[in-house]
């Protein structure tokens, strides 16, 4: 995506990013911006990532997180110029 490594992982409705350095060190998320768009079953949701701890954030999605629904998440690090990545769940 960019200067950092994203893993997304979803489960039922809830959406967890865990954010690492190119180095592979954890990176503070506690000033990050960062959003999701949900795509599944025809429709879209928005969904607001928080920072739940030292490198995750966090949201639920009004939709159930299942296979097929596409995942865009768009990452602003302090400092940083917006990264976005997109993955497909299978």
């Amino acid at each position: 995506s960019g200067h950092h490594h994203l893993e997304i992982v979803a489960k039922d409705t809830l959406l967890e990013v865990h954010v690492t350095g190119e180095d592979g060190k954890n990176e503070d998320v506690m000033d990050a911006k960062a959003t999701a768009t949900v795509l599944s079953e025809g429709k879209k949701a928005d969904v607001q990532l928080l920072p739940d701890a030292a490198n995750v954030l966090k949201g639920a999605s009004p939709m159930t997180l299942g296979k097929g629904a596409v995942i865009v998440v768009t990452l602003t690090m302090p400092g940083h110029a917006p990264e976005q990545v997109r993955v497909k769940l299978d």
